[in-house]
């Protein structure tokens, strides 16, 4: 075995060390996890042991099976063993007088139960929890029947004014109308046909696979045709309709040099009448000199 204290960089749970494996001296393990690899190197040391023609002179000891010896020290090490005096100790006492009169006075005390009791502690203890449960069971009989004695009078008035009461069992039981008025459960496979959802299905052949994927291609152009249509209209909602109208102004000479016409000519999407407007220019005179300005 090594200490502790030397055992390096393995960090150890309390109470546990190494221990030296004695079938091969590079195999070092800790004492909770030693019967584990005892029992799978014991085999290896046999196989080994058969290959190579060498004698199996590896014994168990009697006191512990962690203890494994060659044979010729077995009987040394079976005198001076540490689990010896454990073992040794625990079948003399098993063999002692002392525990054959233990073992009387248990077989005297249970007879003594038994004659006294009729029965033995849990007889009897199953008797009293009965008396006490019919007990409790009376008791609270005779109260309820108190109760119903002190307020007859008061609930006698009315008890014709009740219905007679309902008996569980009369009525025959019709299952299916608890399934009336019910709408069919929630279907995945529905959802997911009709729905956006990409996938695969299982179970189904080359050609089946072909098919469901164009109906799959089919479906997914239809609704974006639609979603196009659909902001299509949004947008025709959306824009205020605003009428644009054209409008051309043409000046030309009057017959007269002294006056001048303006031909104003309006047109517009309506395709309403030309409107010819006339405008008169007003005559204007310089107030110092009393002369037309426009001559």
């Amino acid at each position: 075995m090594m200490d502790m204290t030397t055992q390096g960089e393995f960090i150890l749970a309390p109470g546990e060390f190494n221990v030296i494996c004695p079938y091969n001296m590079a195999h070092v393990v800790t004492n909770a996890r030693l019967i584990t690899h005892l029992t799978k190197c014991r085999t290896q040391y046999q196989k080994d042991c058969e290959r190579t023609g060498k004698p199996k002179d590896m014994r168990i000891c009697n006191f512990n099976d962690n203890h494994r010896v060659f044979a010729p020290e077995i009987n040394f090490h079976h005198e001076r063993c540490e689990d010896r005096y454990k073992v040794v100790e625990t079948i003399r006492y098993h063999a002692s007088d002392e525990f054959a009169r233990k073992i009387e006075a248990d077989r005297r005390r249970k007879e003594e139960d038994e004659t006294r009791f009729g029965g033995t502690n849990k007889d009897k203890h199953d008797q009293d929890k009965k008396d006490h449960k019919s007990r409790s069971k009376d008791a609270g009989h005779s109260r309820h029947k108190y109760d119903e004695d002190k307020r007859s009078s008061s609930r006698s008035k009315h008890r014709d004014e009740k219905p007679a009461p309902k008996i569980w069992g009369d009525e025959q039981e019709d299952w299916e109308s608890e399934s009336k008025g019910y709408e069919a459960a929630y279907d995945p496979q529905e959802k997911l046909s009709h729905g956006g959802i990409l996938y695969q299905p299982r179970g189904l052949s080359k050609s089946e696979r072909k098919q469901f994927r164009a109906e799959q291609k089919e479906k997914a152009n239809q609704r974006s045709l639609a979603e196009t249509e659909s902001l299509k209209k949004l947008d025709l909602e959306a824009t205020p309709t605003i009428k644009k109208e054209r409008k051309e102004e043409v000046m030309c000479d009057a017959p007269s040099p002294s006056s001048s016409y303006k031909i104003k000519k309006e047109f517009s999407l309506k395709k309403e009448p030309v409107v010819v407007k006339k405008i008169e220019k007003k005559e204007e005179y310089d107030d110092f000199t009393g002369e037309d300005p426009f001559s």
